[in-house]
Parts: C-alpha cells; structure tokens; sequence
C-alpha cells in the first residue's frame, strides 16, 4: 500500500493552501488554521522490487522527506495508517532512521459476504438483528439520495461536517480539517469513484455519506449527521443499510467503516485491522522524548470502546469475529 505521510509543525503559522515541492515524495497540499501547519505526501512502492532494492529505495525516500521537512521548519515527519503486512517490512527501516512506532486506533472492515439484505440480517444473532431493525422503523420520513451534482452542495456537505466536528469530544482538526471545496474537488478530480448519499427530512440535510471506491471496496470516508435529528431519526443505522444495499446493487464486496463507533461496528459484524503510525521529531531531544512515549503508548488503549471491548474486539488476526454486547453499541 501506498505510505501515507504528513509533515507537521507546531508552530503558529498562517495557513497555507497549497505547497508543491521537487521532493520524490510528492507533497498535494497543507492545510492551516488551528495554530498547526500540515503537508501531506504518499510515496508509492513498485511491487516489482526486491526486498533489498525496496529498502534502499524507502529509505533514500524516507531520508529526502526527513531533510526537506527540517530545512521548511517542519518539527515532525509521520507516516500514517499503516497496515500490518506494510509495517512488517517498514519497520526495520523506519526505526534505523530514527523512527517509532505507535500504535493506533484500528480500522473497522466489513466484508460482505451474503446475498442480499435478509441474508445480512439473518446473519447476525437474534438480538442485533431485532435491535437494528427496531432502529431503522425510526428513519421512516427521512429521504435517501444518491448525489450526481456534487458542487451544487458542497457548501452544504461542509458546513454540516464542520458542524458535527465542532461539536464533538475530541477536537480533530489537526488531521481532519477540510477546505470550502473539498468534496467538489475529490468528486470532480474522481468522478467514477466517488459515492455520495444524502439524507434529508422535509427537505433539509440532515445527514451523508462522501465515500471512494474502486469497485471491489467502499471506503466510507466521511460521514456527517445532523444532531438531534442523527439520534432521533437513526441514521447511523438508516446510512449502513444503505451503504449496505448499494454495495449489493454495485456487486462491492467490502466497505472500510473507520476507526470510531467500535462497539456497533462489532454487533454490525465488522472486523478489525489493526493500524500504526510511525513517527519522527526533526531535533534529537525531542525526538528522544517521542521515542520513550510510543513505548508506553497505544490509541487502542485509550479508546473507551476498544477498552470495553476488551478480548471480544474483533480483529482480523483472531481466529473468531464475536460480535459485541448492545449496551457497547453506541452511535452519535
């Protein structure tokens, strides 16, 4: 897979919109505003590499992306979301170059593998099953749609992410912060591969789901529900039987759900991966510091579902997939 990899400084700088760079890992952009400044690169890997031409060439990569962060300035290089099968090999080359290794909040998966939706429901226990449709009876009113013009309402698709961002627990706009036109621009640049759906009640937007995919996998990358109406009207639920149903139509047979909600990702029957995030300070003390904390830290550790989940997560690399008790089943 692709090494996704963020720059990132603390210090106060205005924002910046965009940023190119000769650098060999490509930069696509920066995002600013909230007291931190960000570029974002992917290296991409040729898969006809050797082992030992693979490790030379991720490590100049590596190495050319750590000197051009230090000489903008930049106070810490990451590379996100790495998978297991990647962090087998990259391992080895991030930690000689002064890396470490953290790890952090899964990535729940949904692999379908039945027929149609009787077949879905028939395949969770009895008391899933009762509780999602007693769950979906309260979306009766709210209207589905399938978003062709993306543009006409990005403002619309903006302002009700930001809102449902503002409002929660965690503050998350360090890493996900959006621009006016983020979903015209990835629809307009992706047309064939992006998947929006809109829930309205009388009209109004009260929630959707912006996705990509590849026609074998869905990755449902943002989600935004109105509040009260989420709750009140069950989207969370009415949106992944949706998400479900179309993936039928569309002969998709795995959807990528996130890294939240992990207690009704599991009675939904969702697997989890498990991700890590390698990172790197450009000056040696701090760096120091980053080293001694990512040996005692971990996101799964600190994620209250994950927690109360406990042995019954259901990760990929256990042999069984149980599915979790419905008072862990918490959506917003």
């Amino acid at each position: 897979m692709p090494l996704s990899l963020c720059f990132v400084t603390t210090d106060l700088l205005p924002p910046v919109r965009s940023l190119k760079s000769a650098t060999p890992a490509k930069c696509l952009g920066a995002l600013g505003g909230t007291g931190f400044r960000q570029v974002f690169g992917t290296i991409v890997v040729s898969g006809d590499l050797t082992e030992d031409e693979r490790t030379l060439a991720v490590s100049e990569l590596l190495t050319s992306a750590t000197r051009w962060s230090g000489a903008r300035l930049l106070d810490a290089l990451l590379i996100k979301d790495v998978d297991e099968t990647t962090d087998a090999w990259l391992g080895p080359i991030a930690r000689t170059l002064g890396f470490s290794r953290l790890e952090t909040l899964p990535v729940a998966v949904f692999p379908i593998t039945f027929s149609d939706e009787a077949a879905y429901l028939k395949s969770l226990p009895h008391a899933a099953a009762k509780y999602v449709r007693h769950r979906l009876k309260k979306s009766a009113g709210v209207t589905v749609e399938v978003v062709t013009d993306v543009a006409a309402m990005t403002s619309e698709l903006v302002a009700l992410y930001r809102a449902q961002q503002a409002a929660a627990k965690t503050n998350s706009d360090i890493f996900d912060a959006i621009g006016d036109d983020f979903f015209a621009a990835i629809h307009a640049a992706m047309p064939d591969r992006t998947i929006v759906l809109a829930y309205r009640i009388g009209g109004a937007l009260v929630g959707f789901m912006f996705g990509l995919t590849d026609g074998a996998t869905l990755a449902t990358k943002y989600v935004g529900l109105k509040q009260p109406h989420g709750r009140e009207h069950s989207l969370y639920f009415l949106n992944w039987m949706t998400v479900i149903r179309l993936c039928l139509t569309r002969g998709i047979r795995q959807i990528h759900v996130g890294q939240n909600s992990y207690g009704v990702k599991a009675m939904l029957g969702c697997t989890f991966e498990r991700r890590s995030l390698y990172c790197r300070h450009a000056r040696r003390a701090p760096n120091f510091v980053v080293q001694q904390a990512c040996k005692h830290m971990s996101f799964a550790n600190i994620d209250d579902e994950l927690v109360a989940l406990g042995a019954a997560a259901p990760y990929a690399d256990r042999r069984t997939r149980p599915h979790a008790p419905l008072e862990q089943a918490s959506t917003s």
